[in-house]
């Protein structure tokens, strides 16, 4: 039903952007996360990594979370104007692609602890702090875009979904594009 589909045109200004956590790479960065970690840190597989308490397998392989189970049942009792799953490109690239023409995104870096992974990650290869959120989802797997109207609404809903609900930031005029403010 085309009436359905959430391309992220209804988007406007001063919708706000809320996300969800993810469970630590997901399916993108392996190739960075592999080069920081066996070539620059001189780790194998099966090495702990003191600051997670895990393995470096244990860390690389969490299972990448799916989020449509917790998602769709949202969308038949709340209205959502964009979402964006945060894959390769981070949540800059991801969010981008859905922000209409004359709109931005302003996100907070500090509204979300940053998984302890993607700081180890930064610390031992040296990774510069602005190419790392291009890099990985930095701990925010999903975002849903919507109106100040629905915030409480659909934070509530996840949160008795057992989602934890980060208020990442909101939407603006100005040229397309996601800016990560300190």
């Amino acid at each position: 039903n085309k009436e359905k589909i959430i391309n992220g045109s209804k988007i406007k200004e001063g919708d706000i952007c809320l996300g969800l956590s993810s469970s630590g790479l997901h399916t993108n960065g392996y190739t960075l996360a592999r080069k920081v970690v066996f070539e620059i840190g001189k780790l194998n597989p099966e090495d702990t990594i003191k600051e997670l308490n895990e393995t470096v397998a244990d860390a690389f392989l969490k299972v990448h979370r799916c989020y449509a189970p917790l998602v769709l049942p949202l969308l038949e009792k709340h209205k959502v104007n964009g979402m964006a799953h945060i894959t390769g490109g981070g949540i800059e690239g991801n969010l981008k692609r859905i922000l209409p023409d004359n709109l931005q995104a302003v996100i907070s870096k500090s509204s979300w602890e940053v998984l302890p992974l993607f700081k180890f990650l930064e610390k031992l290869g040296n990774i510069d702090p602005i190419d790392i959120y291009k890099s990985f989802n930095m701990g925010i797997g999903y975002i849903l875009v919507v109106s100040k109207d629905d915030v409480a609404n659909v934070t509530d809903y996840m949160n008795e979904q057992g989602e934890e609900v980060f208020h990442l930031g909101e939407i603006q005029k100005g040229e397309r594009s996601v800016i990560l403010a300190d």
